[in-house]
């Protein structure tokens, strides 16, 4: 009865080995000859990497890394605006003035003195930043003399204008060279040659107006005399 039961034990035994060795070349074969896993383990994996290279990459597009430049279209610069016709060298101004005013006129002379009160205008264009060509003309008109006479003085003429010519302030000085004409007349014409040699202040209001304070020194030559007289004006000046 033992000896049956050693047979059997030693059978058994014998059968379970054969059977580990053949699961143990089944698990051989499956892997291929160049060392990889089979398809279906290759896919397996793949797929379970998936989900993270599909994190990774939509992290990658949501959240731009540092140093790099968005793309999205900036704003469009808007272009400078040309200069204007009438601005010229490197100030902004303009090169016409063009003056209305309110003068007054002491006249100086050997046959009567007398102070007229009328008008003043100028024209001014400026060939540079510092040098114009005025035109001016004065009207005034005074108290009655000799035989009820009234006084009218009218000079006019051209010549240069310097100024220094700034944002706010801009003084300047001039020289007129032209005639003069007076009423009433006594011995001799009553037209004559006129000088006119002084200067002022303009007070820049805006682009366009500016304020002016001036005053002049006028030479004539009437009756065969020498005549110095003093002019002062307030003027609106106008930029254009």
């Amino acid at each position: 009865m033992t000896k049956c039961l050693v047979l059997v034990c030693l059978l058994l035994g014998t059968a379970g080995a054969s059977s580990a060795q053949q699961g143990g070349r089944a698990d051989c074969s499956s892997v291929t000859q160049d060392g990889n896993l089979p398809p279906a383990t290759q896919l397996t994996d793949t797929n379970a990497a998936a989900p993270e290279n599909a994190k990774l990459t939509a992290g990658s597009f949501s959240r731009p890394s540092p140093g790099t430049t968005s793309s999205a279209p900036s704003a469009p610069v808007p272009e400078p605006e040309p200069r204007p016709k009438f601005v010229y060298g490197s100030r902004d101004d303009y090169r016409w003035q063009l003056g209305f005013g309110v003068a007054v006129m002491r006249f100086r002379s050997a046959q009567f003195y007398a102070t007229g009160v009328g008008t003043n205008t100028s024209l001014v264009y400026f060939t540079n930043e510092w040098l114009g060509i005025e035109g001016d003309a004065t009207a005034t008109f005074g108290p009655t003399v000799f035989a009820n006479e009234s006084v009218r003085f009218v000079s006019y003429g051209a010549g240069p204008k310097i100024a220094w010519r700034q944002r706010q302030w801009e003084p300047w000085m001039h020289a007129i060279i032209g005639g003069a004409h007076l009423r009433p007349q006594t011995a001799g014409s009553s037209n004559a040659l006129a000088i006119q040699l002084g200067g002022g202040v303009d007070y820049r209001v805006n682009p366009r107006l500016s304020l002016r304070l001036d005053a002049d020194w006028v030479f004539t030559r009437f009756f065969g005399q020498s005549q110095n007289s003093a002019q002062a004006a307030v003027s609106a000046i106008f930029h254009f």
